[in-house]
């Protein structure tokens, strides 16, 4: 709330849980603040009609196919893989169609923008 008080969209946030049930209570709560699934595996995707989701975070590219990636975007879901520090895994996960990841090293991947 501090941030929104100084201003900030609520667009500019992105509230992420493993937990649908608490997705859902943010939803109850405020329905213009967008939310993101995080998923280990197997990816199951129950969870699209009941949350409306803004983001999916992907553990790692072992959580991934093309299919999977192909019908995130389909729903109009951001695609993120989270926690990346190989460039390597990156190059993976850009050639797979993620939208972006998460990791403790950004100036590593300075190449691939």
């Amino acid at each position: 709330q501090k941030y929104i008080k100084k201003g900030y969209a609520k667009s500019h946030f992105l509230v992420s849980s493993f937990s649908p049930a608490v997705l859902r209570a943010v939803q109850e709560l405020d329905k213009t603040i967008p939310l993101g699934l995080l998923q280990i595996w197997p990816v199951r995707f129950r969870w699209l009609s009941s949350v409306k989701l803004s983001a999916v975070g992907f553990y790692h590219i072992s959580a991934l196919t093309p299919f999977i990636v192909a019908l995130a975007k389909r729903k109009g879901i951001y695609t993120y893989a989270y926690t990346v520090n190989s460039v390597e895994e990156a190059k993976q996960l850009k050639r797979l169609g993620i939208d972006g990841i998460v990791t403790n090293y950004p100036n590593k991947f300075d190449e691939l923008r």
